[in-house]
């Protein structure tokens, strides 16, 4: 997984890992720094099978101590475009392929601490992958649109980023 190279004149690394890596920048406006994570982009889709069910995936979230329900989603690897990369997540995840694809528009995710970007997208008429092994520790779950819609009115979809896709669906009369 490749992170964007420094591209800031004095910016100092303060700490890397395989995911991230914080960094100093110079901000001669500002309080003399700002730190900023840098992070792999993000890939978000909306899926929906051939029967207008929703795909969703339920697992362990370490960072917030939780089992959430969420969208598939993952990180924009070494795929050459964020389409194939979130192709790729759809058949990890959920065991389906196919379908009609389309970009909903990539965003900045934190424009204050972080510099990455979510590319979000929506599918339609996804069909099974004949030989799929589910990831451990992540549950599929299928659930009608109208069931969907009422979960997220509800709170029922805790990430922000992934209320986000399902609104610009929603905005281009996807769902």
């Amino acid at each position: 997984m490749s992170l964007r190279k420094a591209s800031v004149p004095g910016e100092k690394h303060i700490h890397s890992s395989p995911w991230t890596r914080f960094v100093e920048r110079p901000w001669a406006d500002g309080p003399g720094e700002w730190y900023t994570l840098m992070l792999p982009d993000y890939v978000s889709v909306l899926a929906q099978d051939r029967g207008g069910e929703v795909l969703l995936v339920r697992q362990f979230r370490p960072a917030v101590q939780k089992v959430t329900l969420e969208l598939v989603c993952g990180l924009h690897e070494e795929e050459p475009t964020p389409l194939l990369s979130v192709q790729r997540e759809v058949a990890e995840e959920v065991g389906f392929g196919g379908g009609h694809w389309t970009s909903l528009g990539s965003h900045f995710v934190d424009t204050g601490r972080l510099d990455n970007s979510v590319h979000f997208f929506h599918v339609s008429d996804l069909v099974p992958l004949e030989s799929f092994e589910p990831e451990t520790g992540i549950e599929t779950e299928k659930m009608a649109l109208e069931d969907f819609k009422e979960l997220v009115s509800k709170g029922g979809l805790e990430n922000g980023l992934q209320m986000t896709c399902v609104m610009l669906a929603q905005a281009k009369g996807l769902i």
